[in-house]
């Protein structure tokens, strides 16, 4: 493998691990999980497809999902990856109040994993 793949390679899982080592929903957000969602956003944009795809047939059946769900993540990829440029490159600044997220499910992957975004201390959305 050449050496540029791997090191894109590496970042890449180091990214993922780390993101998921630090999105812990039993505490508040700081500036460490809004930098975390923006490399997320940035690495794994193109998981909008196929998560809104999987979110449109859950709610409205496999038809829907394979055709509202396809041209909704197609929209929204591009998105999820400004959105990641922007978290990742202002994550310093509580720009949103708390640094609440910008878009839900706050992870690409949040699509898949059913993720609880109410917290037991409730300082999360």
């Amino acid at each position: 493998m050449k050496p540029a793949k791997t090191l894109g390679w590496s970042i890449a899982c180091g990214v993922a691990f780390l993101t998921m080592v630090m999105a812990t929903p039993s505490q508040a957000y700081d500036m460490g999980d809004k930098a975390c969602r923006g490399a997320a956003a940035m690495v794994f944009f193109l998981l909008e497809l196929p998560g809104n795809m999987v979110d449109v047939s859950n709610k409205e059946g496999v038809l829907m999902g394979l055709t509202k769900g396809f041209a909704k993540g197609f929209v929204m990829m591009p998105f999820r990856g400004l959105v990641g440029v922007y978290e990742l490159f202002t994550f310093p600044f509580d720009i949103q109040p708390g640094y609440e997220p910008v878009i839900d499910p706050e992870y690409p992957w949040g699509y898949f994993c059913g993720e609880d975004k109410a917290p037991a201390s409730g300082t999360k959305k």
